[in-house]
């Protein structure tokens, strides 16, 4: 069989791919389906154009999202993705997905950003170059989540959350949110990262490790006082 799509709805990914909570633009597919239900070969190319996703559980947005990929029974490679985010920011990506006919079983992924910027309405803004890889990671739940390493270079960050408001602290304790993704994660600031609580402002530098583990936020390292 020869399967084609030349317009496809990227609206569609939402339902495919859990770690995206909307998308437009559109993809084209071409593939080839050979040998038999219980031992499907299947081949072909794929492309998207002119994308728009939003992560799941996030408020960044990218635009103008265009890749390519090729697959077979045995392995999905996404050889090329960019994408927009802003004025400046960018995003590049490339790997790919060991299958078993059309069930996952791993993957990796090279993740690059530049001057992205991220932010959590109450909690804190940044602006960051980083590098990252994406594999597999820990089973939560009975769903295997993607698990993030790599390396931030804090330009701009400002920490909004008042860590001093006990009441403040234990309502954030308190909010159960979907975990979507485990991560560790060293992050550097030479400067500018500033606590802006109520009352005050305080520029820091950093040298921190964060992890995300399927139960607990860990953050370690060293801060120091600029002024």
């Amino acid at each position: 069989w020869r399967v084609q799509v030349p317009r496809g709805d990227l609206k569609l990914l939402p339902a495919l791919v859990p770690l995206f909570q909307a998308a437009a633009g559109r993809f084209d597919l071409d593939a080839t389906v050979a040998g038999t239900p219980e031992h499907p070969q299947v081949s072909g190319t794929g492309h998207v154009r002119d994308g728009i996703v939003r992560p799941a559980g996030r408020e960044e947005i990218l635009e103008g999202v265009h890749a390519d990929l090729h697959f077979d029974e045995s392995k999905l490679t996404l050889d090329t993705l960019y994408a927009r985010q802003g004025r400046s920011g960018r995003v590049t990506a490339s790997g790919a997905v060991q299958m078993n006919g059309f069930e996952v079983q791993r993957y990796l992924f090279d993740l690059t950003m530049r001057d992205f910027a991220s932010q959590q309405e109450g909690l804190y803004a940044a602006l960051f170059d980083g590098d990252f890889q994406v594999t597999d990671g820990p089973e939560v739940q009975g769903e295997k989540l993607p698990q993030v390493t790599g390396d931030v270079r804090l330009k701009r960050g400002v920490v909004e959350f008042d860590f001093a408001n006990q009441s403040e602290v234990q309502a954030r304790m308190a909010t159960t949110e979907p975990l979507y993704w485990t991560y560790r994660i060293h992050l550097e600031a030479p400067s500018n990262l500033r606590w802006r609580p109520p009352d005050g402002d305080i520029e820091f530098d950093a040298d921190l490790d964060l992890e995300q583990t399927p139960d607990s936020l860990l953050i370690y390292g060293e801060m120091h006082l600029i002024r």
